[in-house]
């Protein structure tokens, strides 16, 4: 089923790629190395979360980064231009700030937080 388009955004997050021994120090204990990771967002109408497409990501470890991320974008540009998006290509993400899902999310995590004694 198609969804109409809302937005659609290339968007960045840094994570984990993974960690060695010998780059362990005292402010990384694990030696862990990072990656920015790159993947197309979305959000339809009618709907209060992001959705982020499965399967489609580039990290800047990867070979002919370049080249990825700029056929990401093209990506990005042509799913624009359709203007729908068929959600069962898509993952879940967070509630989009300000709607009602995500105050309760944000409740739900201090609450969680309270508990632990944070």
């Amino acid at each position: 089923m198609k969804n109409a388009l809302d937005s659609v955004s290339l968007r960045n997050e840094v994570l984990v790629a993974g960690s060695h021994p010998e780059l362990a120090d005292m402010s990384n204990p694990r030696g862990e190395f990072f990656a920015k990771v790159y993947y197309v967002e979305a959000t339809v109408k009618g709907s209060p979360y992001r959705f982020k497409l499965a399967g489609v990501s580039v990290s800047d470890y990867d070979d002919e980064f370049d080249a990825k991320l700029e056929g990401l974008e093209e990506l990005r540009s042509r799913i624009e231009r359709a203007g729908e998006i068929d959600l069962d290509l898509w993952l879940e993400g967070h509630a989009q700030y300000g709607s009602q899902e995500w105050n309760d999310e944000a409740l739900a995590f201090e609450a969680q937080e309270a508990r632990e004694g944070r």
